[in-house]
């Protein structure tokens, strides 16, 4: 025993996450109406749209993530909504939307290496696993996780080699 017990594993859908889209801020001025909310314009490839957001330090030209009207992300339908008289069509996405962070103050820049349009392949998982776990009290040094990456490092380490000796396709 290590000091450490696996009480539970759970698994959970992040939902549409092939439907988000890179998108770039091409405009963004203030709703007037509503304070700290935007009217953000923005490129997502085939899709050229308004949403309404709030601030968070983005600028023109950024990358950001998008979802679309229609999609399901973390149990959450993504509707178009009309606020003070402007349609947002979807939104501006931040980490915590998807399970990610627990909160989140800004939406998700990504690298400007990003095209405008769908995010590559297997660049988002599906679904994500929370692990429940019981430390013993004498083992303060895994209640961080810098401390228990450290330890299943070690664990794995120390687990026997095996060399795969079929074929790969």
């Amino acid at each position: 025993n290590r000091g450490i017990e696996v009480d539970g594993v759970y698994e959970i859908e992040l939902g549409d996450v092939d439907e988000l889209r890179v998108c770039k801020v091409v405009e963004k001025k203030p709703l007037k109406i509503e304070d700290g909310l935007y009217v953000v314009s923005v490129d997502a490839g085939d899709i050229k749209t308004e949403v309404v957001s709030k601030d968070t330090g983005f600028l023109v030209g950024d990358t950001l993530l998008y979802a679309p009207v229609g999609i399901v992300l973390n149990g959450y339908e993504i509707k178009r909504k009309e606020i003070s008289g402007v349609v947002s069509d979807g939104l501006l996405i931040a980490k915590q939307m998807l399970g990610l962070e627990e909160k989140s103050d800004t939406h998700w820049f990504l690298p400007d290496f990003y095209s405008p349009g769908k995010l590559p392949e297997g660049e988002l998982p599906k679904k994500d696993f929370i692990f429940e776990l019981s430390i013993t009290p004498n083992r303060g040094d895994i209640l961080s996780l810098l401390g228990l990456a450290y330890e299943l490092y070690d664990h794995i380490e120390r687990l026997p080699k095996y060399r795969y000796k079929g074929e790969i396709d």
